[in-house]
């Protein structure tokens, strides 16, 4: 299904549906799951036998592939290989750019502060009559030991062009000192960890991930929430934030994907991921 023949992501793509099967509560491994993982819901470093949040132990992938079924015994012998080239490779460029937005106040604050020093000095700079203008360009050349007419011209020339260049600053800068929209910021390393799951779940089973509802107790449910439950708590210390993930994740999927595995093949040509 996931063979080199058509390995084209817009074909990766999957449509709007949601799969409801009565399945009922009782038969759903979810409370198993999150009682062999084991993790609390309070932090991320709330389990003390964890060395790292989002490193697989051997334990946690034992548990993880107990949760899923993958299409072949090659599929399941790639697992750990691909959970863990993941957390190496991807997982600590997401929380980069998480800790990136949340350093985003105080680059604001340091914007506004030179925002504010560059709109006066452009002011005055541009008050300067044209004969304050040609002194400044003349004192320049001279510090700079032009002495030539033709340069000390260039020199003012030159002036002009720094200030167009200021303009385009103060204009840059407005750009990063203008205030976000208001509202609760959307989790993006959810939102980047659940795409990923949902294309190493479609490759490990040769299945689409889709998010079903248990008709009776209306809980996330289904083979890849059983997937993606077993690994959350790996990344984010708890399962908090999963059924949203999961919900945000299928108002989106028909639109977007994620190249995870095939930009694991490339990196790692010698495991033979679609061969």
């Amino acid at each position: 299904m996931f063979g080199r023949g058509n390995t084209s992501p817009s074909l990766r793509c999957v449509s709007y549906d949601i799969d409801r099967k009565d399945c009922g509560p009782a038969l759903c491994p979810l409370k198993r799951q999150r009682r062999e993982v084991g993790m609390a819901k309070s932090s991320k470093g709330s389990n003390p036998d964890r060395p790292n949040p989002g490193e697989f132990t051997d334990r946690d992938i034992r548990l993880i592939l107990r949760a899923f079924t993958p299409a072949s015994e090659g599929k399941r012998a790639l697992a750990p290989k691909i959970l863990r080239d993941w957390a190496e490779v991807a997982l600590p460029q997401y929380w980069a750019w998480e800790r990136a937005r949340s350093e985003f106040p105080e680059r604001q604050r340091q914007a506004s502060a030179i925002l504010s020093a560059a709109r006066r000095f452009l002011a005055s700079l541009q008050e300067l009559d044209n004969n304050m203008r040609t002194q400044i360009a003349d004192r320049l050349a001279l510090n700079a030991e032009l002495i030539a007419n033709e340069d000390r011209l260039r020199v003012r020339d030159r002036f002009e062009t720094e200030l167009e260049y200021l303009r385009d600053l103060i204009t840059a800068i407005e750009n990063i000192s203008r205030p976000r929209r208001r509202g609760r910021p959307r989790n993006r390393v959810a939102r980047r960890v659940i795409l990923d799951l949902a294309a190493i779940f479609e490759y490990l089973t040769d299945t689409k991930a889709t998010r079903q509802v248990d008709s009776v107790s209306h809980e996330e449910s289904g083979p890849f929430q059983h997937f993606a439950a077993a690994v959350w708590p790996v990344i984010f210390g708890s399962d908090d934030g999963l059924a949203a993930a999961l919900r945000n994740w299928d108002e989106t999927r028909a639109k977007v994907y994620s190249p995870v595995v095939y930009e694991m093949d490339l990196r790692n040509p010698e495991w033979g991921l679609f061969d």
